[in-house]
């Protein structure tokens, strides 16, 4: 669905994004975004840069902030968001001052994901009733250039409780989502977040610890693997963890986008649950040192 004077590009949730070539300085206005997200580019540009700008509707209780994905762990921060004047009524407008860079090197096309300005932000919203989520709006190019696309995926949604103890605890609504993580916790300290928090209905809980943090199986197989995360907008065309059999138990594998042969879903882009068994075929070593292994030729499995 698309707003005029934007061609904004409405996801289920509410949100809504526009994209500007950054280069040439915006004068080719507002690109179009197809209702899976394909965003158009005008004949004969190359984009080099990309100004993203969310939209979020004003009765929804939530933050629009970026991660520092350069450093393991890396916090949150809003170095390169900024308040907009309102662009869509009943909306307030952010933007990235500081363009979505897209990355050419040796014949691959992709969007800067491993920056503290990466190709992404994180919006966190929690209702009045406690119902917590993390989506994710963003651009990547997973076929080397030919098309560039908007993306919005639900990335965690469980509920925010309190426990015994008084302490807030993330309770994911699936075991898919798995646990909140201890790098999305500071969230919940955000001065804009803690007034969310005040004025929500938090419920009491006192559960089994395998509920916060929902286990995966322990890998027993050889060339069998249980997915432990995906995102498509990490690496050059979606990257995640997969767990498989070691010397000690579960160790970790990349699962990269291009060695994973699935269709990808309605925003044109591959995505695949934690908790997901797949079957790959070999192992190849990543060159850097201490870096895990990746897969390849990986399948999704209905049983082992």
């Amino acid at each position: 669905m698309n707003t005029s004077n934007t061609n904004a590009h409405r996801f289920q949730n509410g949100i809504q994004a526009s994209v500007v070539l950054a280069n040439g300085g915006g004068k080719n206005g507002f690109l179009k975004i197809d209702p899976d997200g394909r965003i158009w580019i005008p004949d004969g540009v190359e984009p080099s840069r990309f100004h993203l700008q969310i939209h979020v509707p004003e009765k929804m209780k939530a933050v629009v902030v970026m991660k520092d994905v350069s450093q393991n762990g890396g916090g949150y921060h809003r170095e390169g968001i900024r308040s907009m004047k309102q662009n869509l009524p009943g909306y307030r407008s952010y933007e990235l001052h500081k363009p979505i860079e897209v990355v050419r090197k040796g014949g691959r096309v992709w969007t800067n994901w491993h920056g503290k300005f990466s190709n992404r932000v994180d919006c966190f919203s929690l209702d009045r009733n406690g119902n917590l989520c993390l989506f994710q709006v963003g651009i990547v190019t997973h076929d080397d250039g030919e098309i560039f696309r908007l993306v919005g995926i639900d990335l965690w949604r469980g509920s925010l409780v309190r426990d015994k103890a008084g302490e807030l605890v993330a309770l994911p609504q699936y075991p898919s989502y798995g646990a909140f993580l201890e790098t999305r916790m500071p969230i919940l300290n955000d001065r804009i977040f803690l007034q969310f928090i005040q004025q929500a209905r938090l419920q009491n809980w006192d559960g089994d610890q395998d509920l916060i943090e929902p286990p995966l199986p322990e890998i027993t197989k050889r060339n069998i693997g249980v997915v432990e995360w995906y995102i498509p907008f990490a690496g050059q065309h979606g990257q995640g963890i997969v767990q498989i059999s070691g010397r000690d138990g579960n160790t970790g594998a990349w699962l990269m986008g291009d060695e994973l042969n699935i269709s990808p879903n309605g925003q044109g882009v591959k995505t695949i649950t934690r908790g997901t068994m797949v079957r790959f075929e070999r192992l190849q070593g990543m060159g850097s040192k201490g870096s895990p292994p990746k897969l390849i030729n990986v399948k999704v499995v209905e049983s082992v």
